[in-house]
This record gives structure tokens, C-alpha cells and sequence, in this order.
């Protein structure tokens, strides 16, 4: 069977505390707020790490339960083969669906996680720039181009990060309220190789996933987010990018050689 790595995606480093002589004493309250809220977002991160790797393992024990399913009878057997091979399949797959249903469910289940905690990045990244803006010392040493870049990075990976997120929590919602499902349904046509749906016809999906695609439809689109290694040096990425934004409020004797 599938084995986890037991290492964990981690965020390296972290962020060193900020010189208090570029503080003035006025400003270091919200400094030292400001310093804990950009080393939580390397939290955030690993926990997306960690749902990522919920996902592979999970996955890869479904492919593994997957191919263990007997195949169908061959052709030439009498009745009697049919019904005897027809009931030793039926033995192995009473014995491997509901392990293969448990792991379809553990990905579901990080998949949703993930969605929520890209949510939870960028929101926290913008909270802490707003506070970071509303400090006068570090709003005159803050570097805004790294976090431009960190949005960017964030927004260009995971566009329909907002709609996704809230079709998540609102899933119950918007499968069981006629009108809420009318609202988040597809209906202007959809042919992308999965759904060939016709204008005017109606496509509702609810948290779902393909592979690794992770979609759902909210607000009359179809969006996607993919779930894996790949998203998460995203994730990783941006976060250290913001990070090195109040690298010029820390000592440079912090980033000397080692």
C-alpha cells in the first residue's frame, strides 16, 4: 500500500524580529502584531501542506483499492462458472469499496481544507499589509513591490479564490435552496472536454473532484483550483515573498552570511 512521506512542506526560515531603532516607541505595539501576523502565515501554509499531503495519500490508496477490483467474468464460462466468479467478485469488492469510499472522502475532505486556507493566505496577507500601511515607521520602510509580487503569485494560481471558498462554506446552501442553486448554476453553455452543456441548460456542481481538480460552480461559473505539490510551492512562494517585504525594518545583521 501507499506510504506518506512523514516530512512535512514546511515553510523555511522565519522572520526575524524587527530593529527597534527603526521603530519609534509610539509604533512598536502595533510593530510586534504586525511581526506575529506575518509568522503566522507560514501556519497557514504548512497546514495547506498538510492537506496536500491528506490528498496524496488518500489518492494514492484509492488508485492501489482501485485496481484490485476483480475483473468481469471472461467469455466461454457455463452459468454455473458465471455465478461462482460473479460471487467471489462481489466478496472482494464488499471487501475493498468501503476503504476505496473512505479515502475518496479523505480527499474531498482536504481538498475543501485547501480552499478555505488559500482563502485564509490571502486575506491575512492583506490584513497585515493594511496594519503594516497604517504604521508610520514600517509604512516608510515596507518593500511594496514584494507585495505586489506575493498577490500576484497568489492571485495569478488561484483566481476564483474567493467564489470558491464561499461555495464551499455555502455548500448545503446552494444544493438544497431552488434559488440559491439557480444562482450558482452554469447556464450560458459549457463544452471544456468534461461537460458539454447547451446555452440555457442548467449545470450545477456542488464541491467536487476530477483527479486533482478540485471545482464547483458559484455565481454562473464553472472554477476550478488543482490540488497538489505544485499549488503548494504557490502557497510557499508567495508567503516567503511577502515575507522579505519588511526585510528592510529588520537589522541587516540578520541576513549575513552563515
Amino acid at each position: 500500500m501507499t506510504h506518506i512521506d512523514p516530512t512535512p512542506f514546511e515553510i523555511p526560515g522565519h522572520l526575524p524580529h524587527f530593529d527597534l531603532e527603526k521603530i519609534p516607541y509610539e509604533d512598536r505595539e502595533a510593530a510586534r502584531t504586525i511581526w506575529t501576523n506575518v509568522s503566522a502565515l507560514s501556519s497557514y501554509g504548512q497546514e495547506f501542506g498538510a492537506a496536500i499531503q491528506l490528498f496524496e495519500f488518500a489518492l494514492g490508496h484509492a488508485q492501489e483499492l482501485w485496481a484490485m477490483r476483480p475483473p468481469q467474468p471472461p467469455a466461454g464460462l457455463t452459468i454455473e462458472e458465471v455465478i461462482e466468479h460473479h460471487e467471489k467478485r462481489e466478496a472482494v469488492l464488499n471487501e475493498i469499496m468501503p476503504r476505496f469510499k473512505l479515502f475518496q472522502q479523505w480527499q474531498s475532505m482536504a481538498a475543501r481544507d485547501g480552499a478555505v486556507i488559500i482563502f485564509n493566505v490571502i486575506k491575512a496577507m492583506d490584513g497585515t499589509k493594511s496594519s503594516a500601511f497604517a504604521c508610520p515607521s514600517l509604512r516608510a520602510l515596507v518593500d511594496r513591490k514584494a507585495f505586489a509580487e506575493s498577490e500576484r503569485i497568489m492571485e495569478a494560481r488561484f483566481p476564483d479564490y474567493m467564489s470558491i471558498r464561499h461555495a464551499v462554506a455555502h455548500a448545503g446552501e446552494f444544493l438544497t435552496r431552488e434559488k440559491e442553486r439557480q444562482k450558482h448554476s452554469v447556464t450560458a453553455g459549457i463544452d471544456d472536454g468534461m461537460f458539454k452543456i447547451p446555452a440555457g441548460a442548467e449545470l450545477f456542481v456542488g464541491p467536487s473532484l476530477n483527479g486533482r481538480e478540485f471545482m464547483v460552480t458559484a455565481s454562473g461559473e464553472l472554477l476550478r483550483y488543482e490540488v497538489s505539490q505544485e499549488s503548494f510551492e504557490h502557497v510557499k512562494n508567495a508567503i516567503l515573498t511577502f515575507r522579505t517585504a519588511f526585510h528592510p525594518a529588520i537589522h541587516p545583521w540578520n541576513f549575513r552570511p552563515r
